[in-house]
């Protein structure tokens, strides 16, 4: 018993000093109970590994004359400026990029459909345009990002800009796509700069609430 106390403790003790920790509020407790805390901690461990300049950003909401938009991360690297969108889903996932919907397929030949995340994106990449307009719109890239639970049935993409994967092939995609030179340093400091401010830790949400994180 006191070995696996003495597990759980060292366990605790290296989390509390992780980026993600320091970075989000959510506790050790969150990860192993929350699983879209869980999934935000495994973005975070695998593109941080990411050579090159860069930086995330996790939970933020983006203001536009629409109010705001939800956004599960963006990632600054200097081969662009990524807009991340993360589906937790099961079953069967189509859809076209420019459909206004896609389709969930689930067991008993039941459907259902959601909103193209593609478009959703789009909503974001607008709002941040009007929020740094002196980054050009060619470094702008939608990323959408579905869990282990679904499958791809067929999903058709046309534009560069747009990738469409399963969360476990992130560290590939990360090999192979996060290349170039689109954004420099001064550049990802800068848009950090403006966007830290719009991202939603747990701890100042709990506060806004008028709730206390103790």
């Amino acid at each position: 018993m006191a070995a696996v106390l003495g597990y759980f403790a060292f366990e605790f003790y290296q989390y509390e000093n992780t980026t993600f920790s320091k970075m989000t509020g959510y506790s050790y407790f969150d990860v192993w109970t929350n699983k879209k805390v869980r999934v935000a901690k495994n973005l975070l461990s695998t593109l941080e590994k990411v050579n090159g300049e860069q930086r995330l950003l996790l939970d933020l909401q983006i203001p536009s004359s629409e109010g705001n938009h939800h956004v599960d991360a963006i990632f600054l690297h200097e081969s662009g400026l990524y807009i991340i969108d993360v589906k937790s889903m099961t079953g069967w996932i189509s859809g076209r990029e420019q459909d206004l919907e896609w389709i969930q397929s689930l067991h008993g030949d039941k459907q259902q459909v959601f909103e193209n995340p593609i478009i959703v994106n789009q909503r974001t990449i607008y709002a941040l345009q009007d929020i740094l307009p002196d980054i050009s719109s060619q470094v702008l890239q939608s990323l959408i990002i579905f869990t282990t639970e679904c499958s791809f049935q067929k999903i058709e993409l046309n534009s560069e800009n747009i990738d469409v994967i399963k969360l476990p092939q992130l560290k590939s995609w990360a090999e192979q796509n996060l290349v170039g030179n689109a954004l420099t340093a001064e550049d990802i400091k800068t848009i950090y700069t403006t966007l830290e401010s719009m991202t939603q830790r747990k701890d100042v949400k709990l506060k806004d609430k008028g709730l206390s994180t103790n």
